[in-house]
């Protein structure tokens, strides 16, 4: 790509990673939740997947999984945080926010 600005094209809140594996453990009551990614931003230049900051929102609490209750049930939430993040840090601070936070390049996804 061309050194065009990185624009935002849109998001989706409230999401999760899908797929036959294990999300998280759980020892003695408490645990993480390996995926905590709960939103995906489309940008004219990549997919970023983030994770929007929410109580508990990378935890496993007596086998609960809280972030899939907080996609199913507090998925406005996300969209409102998600919105402030956007509008007030650059997408690269908003990367840096969480260590699992990820982009795959748009000239990376193949048809």
């Amino acid at each position: 790509m061309t050194n065009e600005k990185e624009n935002i094209v849109g998001y989706i809140a409230g999401v999760m990673k899908a797929g036959f594996h294990i999300r998280g453990y759980s020892f003695l009551g408490t645990g993480k939740v390996y995926d905590p990614e709960n939103a995906i931003v489309i940008t004219n230049k990549r997919v970023l997947f983030i994770t929007v900051p929410m109580p508990g929102g990378d935890k496993m609490i007596a086998n609960i999984d809280v972030p899939l209750l907080q996609s199913l049930i507090a998925r406005k939430d996300i969209e409102n945080k998600l919105k402030e993040m956007l509008s007030s840090m650059p997408l690269k601070q908003i990367l840096e926010s969480h260590p699992k936070n990820y982009f795959i390049n748009i000239l990376d996804i193949k048809k």
